[in-house]
């Protein structure tokens, strides 16, 4: 049984896991469930919990990723846009004496 909630689980969206979770926290908080369906809901619940965590944790590293590739891409941008500026910026005064302060 618990094998088939699992594999069942894997399939909820992480909106929908975490709702049924709350339904079953719910009811376990209200206490009127007979015991062995109250053990039950908490198995599921447990399931349902360590599910969410996957998923939060897959979508923060994801997140992690995206991050470094943005921090790297602005540095090889600007190394890349570099030579166009000096080139179409020749006459703009503003612009050349900040190239003569970054070379310094």
């Amino acid at each position: 049984m618990m094998d088939n909630s699992q594999a069942d689980v894997k399939k909820l969206s992480f909106e929908d896991a975490l709702k049924e979770l709350q339904v079953i926290a719910e009811k376990l908080e209200k206490g009127d469930s007979p015991l062995q369906e109250a053990v039950n809901l908490y198995e599921r619940g447990n399931v349902l919990k360590i599910h969410c965590e996957k998923l939060l944790k897959d979508a923060e590293l994801k997140f992690e990723q995206l991050n470094k590739q943005t921090s790297k891409t602005p540095k090889q941008a600007s190394l890349i846009d570099s030579p166009i500026e000096d080139s179409s910026s020749e006459g703009s005064p503003s612009e050349d004496s900040s190239i003569e302060d970054s070379e310094s």
